[in-house]
C-alpha cells in the first residue's frame, strides 16, 4: 500500500473506516529529501493507521516460530535502530513517539565508527523534520570498561548519529567490580569502544580524607596483571585508564601532613589510584625544616613510606635527617635537619638517621628508622605539633667518629627553646695502665662512700637505659640482660666483652650551651665498670 508519505508492504491487510491494519509489515516513512532513504523504516511490525486522525500506531511483533527477536524500528538519517514495543507517528506533528520495556528496548548505533554501541531505554521520540532522536530511560551506556550513567536517563542523538556531550553524568569503572565511580563528569561518548572529557574523583586517602580530583585524558588500552599498557587491542577488552595533574594549589594529601603533587592514575579494574609525583612534608610552622619536594611513587592503599639515604635529594642537594655542627661556627653550632639540607656542605654529622621515613599519626609524629624494627640502627621522631625531636642511637659528640670514645644514647630537642637534652652511655678507651685504672676506680668508690651515695650506676628497668644497651647488644641481647640481672647482680661487663674498656659511663646527662658550643653534665654521673 503506497501513499505518498508512507508505504506499507504485508501479506495482511485490513481496512476499515478510519484506515487499515497491517500484520508482520513492512512499514517505511518516506523522506522528501532521498526516495532510496526512508525517514523511518520497521521490519516486522503491526500497523494500526488512522487516516481520519493522522495517527498511526506501529507495535512490535517480536516472536517468531522459534521465539527469536526479529522487529526493528530503524531510523538511516540517526544511524540508529531499536527494538522497543510500540511507537506512534503523528503525521501533523511530524513525530513518533515510543515507549516500551527496559529490558525489550535495545537502541543501536548502525554507523561503523560506533563499533556497535548499543543500550537500553524505555522511550524515544524523534523529530522527523530535524532527524533527531531524543531516548528516555536509559540507566547506562557501556563504553570500553565503563558504564556511563546519562543525567536524567536522557540521550540525545544527532542527525549523523553521533551522541551529544553529557554533562553532569556519572562513570563508573570498570563494569566487573564497578571499583570506580566519577560525578560531575562531562562526557563525550565516542562508540562502544572509548569517550573523552573529564569528572569528578573523590580521592579518599589512607586516612579517610576526601579530596575531590578532577580525572580527564581518557585511554583505553589492554593491561595486564601488573598493570602495564599494551601496545596490541587485539582482545578487544580494553580497560579504562583516566589521569589527573595534581598541583601545590590543589591541596591533596595523600596522608595526614604529607602534601602531593604530580599525576594520579587510574587503572578501572585496580582497585588503587597509582602516584607518580613528590611529597611534601606540611612544616609550616618550622620553615627551616621540609620545603623540599621528595619524588615518590606508591598507591593511595599504603601509607606514605620514603627511603632516607644518600640518594635522597632535591634536585641536586642531598637531603638529611639527623643533628649537626656547622663548621668553624663561634656560637649555636648544633642544629637539626629533616628532609632538608645543611646551612653547609662542610658541617659535621653529629646523628644521622637512615632507612624509612614514615608519618604515624596515631601518635602525630614524623619517623626515620631501619625497616626493620630489630635493627640496631638510629631512629628520629619529629613531633611537629610539640615542636619536639626525639632522638635515639649512636651520637658522634665532637662531629666525627673517635676510637677514644663511644657514645649512645637518648636526646630531646625543643625547637622553640633551642634547648638540647642527652641522656647519655659512653664507652671510653684511651691508654692508662693497670695500676692507674685500679687507682681511679678507688678513688671513685671511696669518693662515693665519703659522700653516702649508694645510688646504683645501673636501673636495669629504667626504659632509657634499656634503650641505650640496645644500641650496644641489640634488643634480643637486652632481654637476656634484664632476665639475668633480675635474679642477681649482673655487671656489663661480665654480661659482654662489648663493654671490656677502659671506662663505661652509664648514665651521663648533658646539655647543649649555645653561646660557648660545649656540652656540660648535669645531675650524678653513673659509671658501670672501670678497667
Amino acid at each position: 500500500l503506497d501513499r505518498s508519505d508512507s508505504d506499507t508492504q504485508s501479506k495482511h491487510f485490513k481496512f476499515n473506516r478510519s484506515g487499515f491494519l497491517a500484520e508482520n509489515s513492512t512499514f517505511n516513512i518516506k523522506s522528501t529529501d532521498n526516495p532510496e532513504k526512508p525517514i523511518f523504516s520497521g521490519k516486522h511490525v503491526g500497523i494500526d493507521f488512522s487516516v481520519q486522525k493522522n495517527i498511526v500506531g506501529i507495535k512490535s511483533q517480536n516472536n517468531d516460530l522459534d521465539g527469536n527477536l526479529n522487529s526493528t524500528l530503524e531510523f538511516p538519517y540517526s544511524a540508529y535502530s531499536t527494538t522497543i514495543d510500540n511507537a506512534t507517528w503523528n503525521i501533523k506533528d511530524k513525530k513518533i513517539t515510543m515507549q516500551g520495556a527496559l529490558e525489550s528496548s535495545l537502541f543501536t548505533a548502525t554507523a561503523q565508527n560506533q563499533y556497535g554501541l548499543k543500550y537500553y531505554g524505555t522511550g524515544a521520540l524523534y523529530d522527523i523534520a530535524n532527524t533527531s532522536l531524543n531516548i528516555t530511560g536509559v540507566q547506562e551506556i557501556h563504553s570500553a570498561d565503563a558504564a556511563i550513567l546519562p543525567p536524567d536517563g536522557k540521550v540525545f542523538v544527532k542527525k549523523d548519529g553521533t551522541l551529544e556531550s553529557f554533562t553532569k553524568a556519572k562513570i563508573i569503572t570498570d563494569t566487573l567490580n564497578r571499583y570506580h565511580t566519577l560525578t560531575n563528569a562531562s562526557v563525550k561518548l565516542n562508540s562502544r569502544l572509548s569517550f573523552a572529557g573529564n569528572a569528578d574523583y573523590q580521592y579518599v586517602n589512607v586516612s579517610s580524607d576526601t579530596f575531590n580530583i578532577k580525572l580527564g585524558n581518557f585511554e583505553f588500552a589492554e593491561l595486564t596483571a601488573d598493570g602495564q599498557m599494551l601496545s596490541t587491542k587485539s582482545s578487544g577488552k580494553l580497560s579504562t585508564i583516566a589521569r589527573a595533574k595534581i598541583t601545590e594549589k590543589d591541596s591533596v594529601f595523600l596522608s595526614p601532613k604529607m602534601l602531593y603533587k604530580g599525576e594520579i592514575t587510574m587503572l578501572a579494574p585496580f582497585k588503587n589510584l597509582a602516584m607518580n609525583g613528590q611529597v611534601l612534608p606540611d612544616l609550616k610552622k618550622y620553615p627551616m625544616f621540609g620545603g623540599s619536594w621528595i619524588n615518590y611513587k606508591g598507591n593511595k592503599s599504603e601509607a606514605i613510606s620514603i627511603n632516607v639515604d644518600e640518594t635522597l635529594r632535591d634536585g641536586g642537594k642531598p637531603l638529611w635527617v639527623g643533628l649537626h655542627i656547622k663548621d668553624g661556627a663561634m656560637m649555636d653550632a648544633l642544629y637539626p635537619t629533616f628532609l632538608s639540607t645543611k646551612i653547609s656542605g662542610d658541617d659535621l654529622d653529629m646523628f644521622l638517621a637512615t632507612g624509612v621515613f614514615k608519618r604515624d599519626e596515631p601518635n602525630k609524629k614524623f619517623v626515620v628508622s631501619a625497616a626493620d624494627e630489630n635493627q640496631i640502627a638510629n631512629r628520629y621522631e619529629f613531633y611537629d605539633d610539640k615542636g619536639i625531636i626525639a632522638l635515639e642511637g649512636k651520637f658522634n659528640l665532637l662531629g666525627a667518629p673517635t676510637k677514644i670514645f663511644e657514645t649512645v644514647g637518648i636526646a630531646n630537642i625543643f625547637m622553640d627553646s633551642l634547648k638540647y637534652n642527652f641522656a647519655t652511655m659512653m664507652k671510653l678507651d684511651f691508654p692508662l695502665s693497670i695500676p692507674n685504672t685500679q687507682k681511679l676506680g678507688q678513688n671513685i668508690v671511696k669518693a662515693n662512700l665519703d659522700a653516702g651515695n649508694s645510688d646504683a650506676a645501673i636501673v636495669p628497668d629504667s626504659p632509657v637505659f634499656q634503650s641505650k644497651l640496645n644500641q650496644y647488644v641489640g634488643r634480643k641481647e637486652v632481654d637476656t640482660y634484664l632476665s639475668k640481672s633480675a635474679r642477681e647482680h649482673l655487671p656489663l661487663f661480665k654480661f659482654s666483652n662489648k663493654f671490656l674498656s677502659t671506662m663505661v659511663i652509664s648514665d651521663l646527662n648533658l646539655r647543649w650551651n649555645r653561646v660557648t658550643n660545649a656540652y656540660y653534665s648535669v645531675g650524678k654521673i653513673g659509671i658501670s665498670n672501670i678497667g
